[in-house]
């Protein structure tokens, strides 16, 4: 299941990737030099030739791209606002790419509305007013190596958009969240780094079917990972420090938080009248563990099954409870067939029961836990692939799309 799974990421890139080559073969027969700000009416390939600053005088924005087919080279160089408008605009195109140039000082930094095929790689945006990065009403784009740094609201912002992939993208000292998705589905989120964050890391509101893997979010006096009336989502392989909330959950239903590690954060996971969620193969070690509040059904384990856990030991089943004194659950519990599973369920309440807590075998302090790229149970793979496959298709109806006009 690990090499599947992996091959399928890998695939969904390389392909992303190869979609946007072929626009930049298709246009590198027009290049078009750029030194003012100024609308893109014709595909082509356009690079900057100098620093940009300001708007254009009768648009909001520095750069609007109104073609298809084009891309747009910044070879380094930046473009320079003062707090106001946009830095570069795509509107309702497709076969688009944003490639190598910082944006400084834009109420947003890039703006994409109702466009597919997107392209935004290699782009630094630093004190953005609103946002660095909106997809609006935008679907089947990729955001690549991104940084987003000081924005008084977003760093990267999802709306009404569906079948994204979100890979390499560090967003750091943004006010409100690092990554924001709102009514927006089936995108594939990998590899993100989130520090330093007023409000919340990955905040998901009214979003379904979503994955959310190998992300590290730190230092963020909201939550990691937020999910606000949002069903089917995935969260997996992560690392959630150093929060308020390691995982919020409120109003949500039937999403999978599985192999995570969530720890040092003041609440492990608060949920709020949510159910039929699937936790476990997750390393729990907080000021205080679990919190739940207006008692639904969720599920804390799965049968016990040979399999690696997040601690290291030889069955899958259940979280590793732990505390910061090496007095939790898990750390005291007994096992007397020394199997790595507690003997003793951990009850949190009369509709949430972990059957089978994770216990170290050796009777050692764990400061590091193992994390591997394991989806392994049913319930987890019929969810995760059929969300990646979906977006696999998508990508794959694109480049066809691309090869036969």
């Amino acid at each position: 299941m690990n090499k599947f799974l992996t091959s399928i990421v890998t695939t969904i890139i390389l392909l992303s990737y190869i979609t946007g080559l072929m626009s930049i073969i298709n246009t590198t027969d027009t290049s078009i030099p750029i030194s003012t700000c100024m609308n893109i009416d014709s595909p082509g390939y356009y690079y900057l030739t100098i620093d940009l600053s300001g708007v254009q005088g009768i648009y909001n924005y520095c750069i609007g791209i109104y073609a298809d087919d084009v891309v747009l080279d910044g070879r380094g160089y930046s473009v320079i606002g003062n707090y106001s408008g946009y830095g570069i605009y795509v509107h309702e195109r497709r076969s688009v790419i944003i490639e190598n140039i910082n944006i400084i000082g834009y109420y947003g930094g890039v703006d994409v509305y109702n466009s597919s095929n997107i392209t935004i790689e290699n782009v630094i945006v630093n004190s953005s007013k609103l946002f660095g990065i909106r997809l609006s009403q935008s679907n089947s784009s990729i955001i690549r190596k991104v940084t987003v740094s000081y924005s008084d609201n977003y760093g990267v912002f999802l709306e009404k958009s569906s079948s994204n992939i979100i890979d390499d993208v560090i967003a750091s000292n943004n006010s409100e969240s690092g990554l924001k998705i709102i009514e927006s589905n089936n995108n594939f989120i990998t590899n993100i780094l989130v520090t330093n964050i007023v409000g919340w890391g990955v905040h998901i509101a009214y979003s379904n079917s979503n994955i959310v893997l190998n992300a590290t979010v730190t230092n963020s006096e909201g939550s990691g990972v937020a999910l606000v009336e949002s069903s089917n989502n995935t969260i997996a392989n992560s690392t959630l420090s150093n929060n308020r909330y390691g995982v919020f959950l409120r109003d949500s239903i039937g999403n999978i938080i599985v192999n995570n590690t969530v720890i040092s954060n003041e609440l492990g996971v608060s949920i709020y009248n949510s159910s039929n969620n699937l936790i476990y193969n997750n390393y729990f070690k907080n000021t205080r563990n679990i919190l739940i509040e207006i008692s639904k059904h969720n599920t804390w384990n799965i049968a016990k099954i040979k399999g690696e856990n997040i601690i290291g030991g030889g069955y899958l089943g259940g979280n590793y409870w732990g505390s910061l004194g090496e007095r939790g659950f898990s750390d005291t519990c007994s096992d007397r067939d020394n199997d790595g599973i507690c003997d003793e369920s951990f009850v949190i309440d009369e509709n949430n029961i972990d059957q089978y807590p994770l216990k170290p075998i050796q009777q050692t302090s764990i400061t590091t836990p193992i994390q591997t790229l394991t989806l392994t149970p049913l319930p987890v793979s019929t969810i995760v692939i059929g969300a990646i496959l979906t977006t696999l298709i998508v990508i794959i109806l694109i480049a066809i799309r691309k090869i036969r006009r």
